[in-house]
């Protein structure tokens, strides 16, 4: 059994928490390093975050070249990678660790501090594996790359929870709101769309605070987050820059619970779910429009038929995180095979 140690946050909702729950389901040998345990907290850090100072993931670096010579893994999976520099990278293959990686954001499209700065794509090539959930970068990387589609972590346990919560018969935006979602939503409440939205109260959140059937809520995690995705009549999904023509973790998450998913006609997402039945698309904003209005004013029975669907496509079809994990570790075994690496 090779040894894996993984590399990212252990907040909670981290995406490599139920990878790391997955892989140790599986029997896997996990350890993990948490890049942010080396980096001092406070005003300046942040500040130095923001200027992308390399040098202050120095002592990160120092300390993960250690870790393995210490415990010698046979992979470092490396989550997203904002603090890893490419001399450590190759550092480690010389070492004979096989090295991975799986980016939630895209390496090459950073539009926010947390998608890290230049070095995030300088490691790109360097990787031995690189999972991503963008189809199109996976094709551009022929010889590492693999695609790896986002997926949900919902425990029964958790659903049943949810499962008899009532209806709230409005739409619903969860998510960070920046300057291209605030005009979007802004709009839809003064075309009369009732509209409750969650997530930080950022300066572009604080500018729907006056718009007319708006209501600001705050961020929610665990229960809450799962019970706000299946509770409104309509989830409305925004897709980021580095998301357009591909999918995100709403595409699975909102169908998993039970709701509603009105998000953007993408191929991928057909391929993911059927539309009209499974979730509805949109391809315009005034087509957005049209059918969150539409959706507002279904049936119940008519609504529970797409809730019921969302749901059992998401439970027959391998959409969990502990699905990707296994195929992810598939992967991460042949490659050692092919390497002559395998223990």
């Amino acid at each position: 059994m090779p040894r894996l140690l993984l590399v990212g946050s252990q907040s909670a909702g981290a995406i490599e928490n139920f990878f790391t729950s997955a892989l140790t389901d599986l029997g896997c040998d996990v350890a993990l390093f948490d890049p942010s345990q080396h980096v001092a907290d406070g005003f300046v850090t942040r500040v130095r975050q923001r200027l992308h100072d390399r040098t202050l993931y120095t002592r990160v670096n120092e300390c993960l070249l250690q870790e393995c010579r210490t415990t010698r893994p046979d992979v470092v999976w490396v989550f997203k990678g904002i603090e890893i520099m490419p001399e450590t990278i190759l550092g480690l293959k010389r070492m004979g660790v096989l090295v991975a990686n799986y980016n939630p954001d895209h390496p090459y499209i950073r539009t926010s501090v947390t998608h890290g700065g230049g070095n995030v794509a300088e490691c790109v090539p360097l990787y031995d594996i690189y999972l991503s959930y963008h189809r199109e970068l996976v094709r551009s990387l022929p010889k590492t790359g693999v695609w790896l589609p986002f997926g949900f972590h919902l425990p029964n346990h958790l659903f049943h929870l949810i499962e008899a919560v009532e209806e709230i018969p409005r739409a619903c935006f969860l998510g960070t709101i920046d300057a291209t979602r605030v005009k979007t939503l802004a709009w839809l409440g003064r075309s009369g769309v009732p509209l409750d939205v969650h997530g930080p109260l950022n300066r572009h959140a604080r500018q729907l605070g006056g718009e007319a059937n708006i209501r600001l809520f705050d961020e929610v995690y665990g229960p809450d987050f799962w019970r706000v995705l299946r509770s409104y009549r309509v989830q409305i999904n925004l897709f980021r820059t580095h998301n357009r023509g591909s999918h995100n973790q709403r595409t699975f998450e909102v169908p998993a619970a039970g709701g509603i998913l009105l998000t953007p006609d993408t191929a991928e997402q057909r391929e993911f779910f059927e539309s009209g039945t499974e979730i509805i698309c949109y391809d315009t904003e005034l087509r957005m429009f049209e059918q969150i209005r539409r959706l507002l004013a279904l049936d119940r029975v008519s609504a529970s038929r797409i809730r019921v669907a969302a749901r059992e496509r998401s439970l027959c079809s391998g959409y969990s995180y502990a699905d990707r994990a296994a195929a992810a570790y598939s992967v991460i075994l042949n490659a050692l095979r092919a390497a002559g690496l395998a223990t």
